[in-house]
């Protein structure tokens, strides 16, 4: 035999049998299959974790969203509320000056009304005078002259009604046509008001008229005031105080008739104490206006 292969037959060793280890087989699975469960379970939570933040941004933009439509519709109602807040003064503006308006249109019909009905009462007393002159049977005849010495002037009904009251601050025209009473007081601002703006500008007119004149009736609480009135409005009308009116029982100032304290109030009357119109102290803007037509229609 060659020494060869003998050697190499020799060196041949009989393989070893394997044996399969069943503990370390088992070990191996169970380390496999906890770390399969680990990455399932941070796979898990991390798909967890990214759908609460898609979720939580979803809200945040909701939210959003949510403050922004509130933000406007607090905004609509504000400027809605503004709106409405503005149409209803508006609304109330519109209100007062219809009423303002009714209230000139009331006043002016009022006036002609009076107007009228003094105008009508002029006729009355007109045809009245004119049928007493047709049944007089001496009417042609002329009257006997008085004696020289005993002819005086005949005074008006307002005048020699006024000389039973102490009137004071200027003596009364005796030979007007038309007398303006005007109640008025100290304590009452409107009619101080209208002292010393209306009444002081008309009565430089009335004063320069010679058949016209105003007679100021003072309503305030004390003599004292009511000499003090004409003066504090720079008035030199003749004046004089309700107190003295109201004390006559009998023979009062003919065509006033006292309201108690609605003041200011204005008379206009002719001679006779016929009352031509009376209301508001505010009558006095127009005073030549009614003196002119009850001129025109005493002359038709």
């Amino acid at each position: 035999m060659n020494p060869r292969r003998k050697i190499r037959s020799a060196a041949k060793v009989a393989p070893i049998p394997f044996v399969e280890d069943k503990a370390s087989v088992s070990s191996g699975s169970s380390s496999m299959l906890f770390w399969l469960l680990l990455a399932l379970l941070c796979l898990g939570g991390y798909l967890y974790y990214e759908y609460a933040q898609e979720r939580n941004m979803e809200a945040r933009c909701e939210q959003r969203k949510r403050v922004q439509e509130n933000k406007q519709i607090r905004e609509a109602n504000q400027n809605n509320a503004q709106q409405r807040r503005e149409k209803e003064k508006q609304r109330a503006l519109e209100i007062e000056q219809k009423r303002r308006e009714y209230d000139e249109i009331a006043a002016r019909e009022a006036k002609e009304r009076e107007v009228l009905l003094a105008a009508e009462e002029l006729n009355q007393l007109r045809e009245m005078a004119d049928r007493e002159e047709m049944l007089n049977p001496y009417r042609d005849e002329e009257p006997e002259s008085l004696p020289e010495e005993s002819s005086r002037p005949v005074k008006n009904a307002v005048v020699s009604a006024l000389e039973q009251y102490d009137v004071f601050n200027a003596k009364p025209k005796e030979n007007a046509e038309y007398y303006i009473y005007l109640c008025s007081a100290g304590w009452c601002g409107k009619c101080v008001a209208e002292l010393k703006s209306t009444v002081a500008r008309e009565y430089g007119k009335i004063s320069k008229t010679p058949n016209v004149e105003l007679i100021l009736i003072s309503y305030d609480r004390s003599l004292e005031e009511a000499r003090a009135l004409p003066q504090k409005c720079k008035l030199t009308c003749p004046t004089l105080w309700v107190e003295d009116v109201r004390k006559k029982v009998f023979q009062r100032l003919p065509g006033f008739a006292d309201m108690g304290n609605a003041v200011p109030l204005a008379f206009i009357v002719d001679k006779d104490g016929l009352v031509i119109i009376h209301g508001h102290g505010s009558l006095l803007n127009d005073w030549k206006q009614i003196v002119d037509d009850v001129e025109k229609l005493s002359r038709q």
